[in-house]
């Protein structure tokens, strides 16, 4: 039969009692609604044949993946093995579940249906929808399309604005979970996106890996903002053209914006789509400001791993090559990096707790991963001098950046870079090779090692210590240091060893040891203060008058020296044991202050006072010294002097200085007053070889004695016990320029009274010097006089054992004084006898 109906509600028309097919049962299940008008219905042996209508506000409920409709109008043609769809619809909704309606302003296409003998062809002529931020339209075929043998013939095209919209209406099943993801949470918007869409082939092979079939996305887009992987920045601007071929997406960016870096060459690839083990790879090339490059490496996952980056602020542009790999499938969340900064010609300042460095000219390639820096190959100059780098991370045991630097620099650099106070004494420029270690955690020590020969540099300090520009003494430092301000030094130079800690902010510990050196120091940076205990200090070279008479210039300056509180517990000068020391001073700007260094041993006591001032660039230094004797002695021979002269007894006292800093004393440059008093002596060992050895020299040669005529009944008894004794000696003298005179020098003992008055030169060794001996007892004394060389204390050891060797005979007896003129070079003086005065024969008379 056949019914034909003018308008047909379709509401009312589902609820008839009419054999739908299967497919039109599903249909049904929709509640479709709205108008049918015009419709044929034919229905031969029971089965439906035909249907043939239009319709208008047609819709339906959805069901899974099949969004609700609205508002479709156009005509269907339907047989069993054969029909048509046409669509000419406005103001079309479309409502997805769980997502806000979308209208569209049209819809136009057409489909055809036919069962051919090798299975049923669905055609589409034409689809077009459309809005304003939408167009759509397609055409194409599909054979067998309820068979897993489907297969798909179609072309698309596209243009949409703010197209991000439009991702949560792709189906979830056509892409792996991660990868669905990605594309859903990675897109911040799409302001533009146009291109076409080509399928050919059989379903099942979708989307034809294995070249069975086309699949193919050529676009444009433009404003797209892409979050690339989780922990980095998004990218803004994007605008590229994106090629899908198959199961491999490639893009090329021409513009994008990577937090205010601009960029133009990025390429995005992703290859085997669908297989499960997909991998985001894309690399960019730029060049751009320094700055910019930093803070978006910084503002990226791999910037834990870069702390030297961190630490560094790089002046003009970079280059920049940076690969990333991003994987989507479920097994790894890794993000791969592999990366290049070029640098060319840049100025780059390391920022670090210890001081800045800045590096210019900086040249070359530095590559790294996302755990840190691979390698890298850099050259620079620092101050001027040119330089090497090769910076790495290490990840075993523990992380860290290491930088090694070989190259040349100054000690004016390192001095305003460490302001370690042993820069202060070296001057000149030296080769090293560095090694920096930076820690990732904040509380680990980073590290500095500095090697170097010392060639070039001389250091101002007494032997060993000291050095030449020429000679080469290798030096090795270590530093270790943290955020925390801790620090420890390790210090080989020569034979020195000094390890250093800091045990506060503001206080260090010294270790240091040496052949002739070892202490335990504290040192308060704060104050300026050193202090603790030196248990050995031995200074050689130190009295040789080659050296001293060199006027030194040093390039200390008096708040160079820290505040010293010290105790020496033993201190030697030239292997003479001095015995303990202690001193105390204080410095200033333009003074430092000794305000007391003792010197004891059981033989003497010296206490030294005194000043260093320094104004503009004239320095004088003033001191006061007193030396109190206990045994002359035993102090000559701890001194390494042949004890020539004894006394239990004595005082020396100078008062004077010098127009030079306190370290550079020199005798020709000494100014001042000098007291000595002997009491309770005795001069011995009075032979040849004896006043050869006398090491500081002497004033006159013993005057030997002949014979001791035992028929003479005189007491000798002083002479008898190996030398003579005295009773006092007395001098006072005037020491300047290294030249010491005195007008009333004495030695008084029971066989003689002598005394002096003249000149000691004691830089060049010559005396003038005149002699006045009056003996006490008369005897035979036949007279030879020798002179040997000595600074100060060996000429007047000298003067008095020239007086023990007056005995005196018969002849003597009518002479009451001697006088000699003494002259000439301390090794080979001349010796004048100038005039022998007699007693007046009355005077001898009474002596009878």
């Amino acid at each position: 039969y056949r019914a034909f109906g003018k308008n047909l509600p379709l509401e009312s028309l589902l609820t008839m009692d009419i054999p739908w097919p299967g497919a039109m049962r599903d249909i049904v299940a929709m509640h479709p609604r709205g108008t049918l008008a015009n419709t044929q219905l034919v229905v031969k042996s029971g089965e439906l044949g035909l249907v043939l209508t239009q319709f208008s506000q047609l819709g339906w409920t959805g069901q899974h993946d099949i969004p609700s409709v609205s508002q479709l109008s156009g005509v269907l043609n339907w047989q069993p093995t054969e029909g048509r769809l046409e669509f000419d619809s406005e103001q079309v909704t479309l409502t997805r579940l769980g997502f806000p309606a979308v209208t569209f302003e049209q819809l136009n296409a057409a489909f055809d249906w036919q069962q051919l003998s090798n299975g049923l062809r669905i055609s589409m002529d034409r689809f077009v929808l459309s809005r304003p931020d939408l167009v759509l339209s397609a055409s194409g075929a599909i054979d067998e399309p309820l068979l897993p043998s489907a297969n798909l013939r179609m072309t698309a095209e596209f243009s949409a604005k703010n197209a991000e919209q439009w991702l949560d209406y792709i189906p979830p099943h056509l892409m792996k979970p991660k990868l669905d993801a990605w594309i859903r949470q990675g897109v911040k918007q799409l302001k533009g996106a146009s291109g076409r869409l080509i399928v050919n082939g059989p379903l099942a092979d979708f989307p034809f890996g294995n070249q069975q079939g086309e699949f193919s996305i050529n676009t444009y887009l433009t404003g797209l903002d892409l979050l690339f992987a989780k922990n980095w920045p998004v990218s803004h601007g994007i605008n590229a053209h994106l090629q899908v071929i198959n199961r491999t997406l490639d893009a090329d960016i021409f513009k994008a914006d990577l937090q205010g870096i601009p960029v133009d060459k990025v390429n995005v690839l992703l290859k085997d789509i669908g297989l499960g083990h997909e991998a985001l790879l894309i690399r960019g090339t730029l060049k751009a400001p320094a700055d910019k490059i930093k803070a978006y490496v910084l503002n990226t996952p791999i910037s834990k791993h870069l702390l030297l980056w961190k630490m560094m602020d790089i002046r003009d542009s970079l280059g920049l090559d940076l690969q990333l790999e991003i994987p989507l499938y479920p097994e790894s969340n890794q993000v791969l990096a592999k990366g290049v900064l070029a640098f060319d010609n840049n100025q780059v300042i390391l920022h670090h707790a210890l001081n800045d460095i800045v590096f210019d000219e900086l040249t070359g390639a530095l590559q790294f991963d996302e755990h840190g820096i691979t390698e890298s190959a850099l050259h620079a100059t620092l101050a001027g001098e040119p330089l090497a780098m090769h910076i790495r991370s290490i990840k075993t045991p523990t992380s860290y950046t290491e930088a090694d630097i070989e190259g040349s620099t100054s000690i004016d650099l390192l001095r305003r870079k460490l302001p370690l106070p042993i820069f202060e004494l070296m001057d000149g420029h030296l080769n090293i090779k560095s090694v920096l270690k930076f820690t990732e955690n904040p509380r680990d020590f980073d590290h500095v090692q500095i090697k170097t020969s010392m060639e070039g540099v001389s250091v101002d300090l007494p032997p060993p210590l000291g050095k030449t520009t020429e000679e080469v003494a290798p030096l090795t430092l270590d530093l270790s240091f943290n955020a925390a301000h801790n620090m420890k030094i390790a210090l080989q130079y020569k034979d020195l060893n000094v390890q250093a800690k800091t045990l506060s902010r503001d206080n260090w510990s010294l270790k240091v040891e040496e052949r002739n050196l070892a202490a335990e120091l504290q040192y308060a940076p704060a104050a300026n203060s050193l202090s603790g205990t030196i248990d050995r200090l031995y200074l050689t070279d130190l009295l040789t008058l080659k050296n001293r008479m060199k006027l030194a210039h040093t390039r200390l300056k008096p708040l160079d020296i820290p505040h010293l509180n010290l105790v020496i517990n033993s201190a030697k000068l030239d292997n003479i044991d001095l015995g303990n020391v202690s001193l105390k001073s204080t410095s200033k700007p333009t003074q430092l202050l000794l305000e007391y260094c003792k010197i004891k041993s059981p033989e003497y006591l010296l206490t030294v006072q005194g000043n260093w001032t320094q104004t503009g660039k004239k320095d004088k230094t003033h001191v006061q010294a007193d030396l109190q004797l206990y045994d002359l002695g035993r102090a000559l021979a701890r001194w390494n002097i042949l004890p020539a002269v004894e006394a239990h007894r004595g005082n020396v006292t100078f008062n004077g200085d010098w127009p030079a800093a306190m370290p550079d004393f020199s005798l020709d440059k000494v100014n001042g007053e000098m007291s000595i008093i002997l009491r309770g002596g005795r001069i011995t060992h009075l032979d040849k070889a004896t006043e050869e050895k006398l090491g500081l020299g002497k004033l006159l040669s013993v005057l030997s004695l002949q014979t001791i005529p035992r028929r003479l009944q005189l007491d000798f008894s002083d002479l008898s016990e190996g030398g003579y004794s005295f009773d006092v000696f007395k001098g006072n003298f005037i020491l300047k320029n290294g030249v010491m005179t005195t007008q009333d020098s004495y030695l008084d003992g029971p066989v003689a009274y002598a005394s002096m008055k003249g000149d000691l030169d004691v830089v060049n060794h010559l005396y003038n010097v005149d002699l006045r001996v009056s003996p006490y007892i008369m005897a035979s004394l036949p007279i030879v006089v020798t002179i040997a060389g000595g600074p100060i204390a060996g000429p007047i050891a000298g003067f008095a054992t020239w007086v023990a060797s007056k005995l005196i005979n018969k002849g003597l007896q009518q002479i009451s004084a001697y006088t000699y003129k003494i002259s000439g070079p301390w090794l080979d003086p001349i010796v004048q006898q100038v005039h022998i005065y007699k007693k007046k024969a009355a005077v001898i008379n009474k002596e009878r």
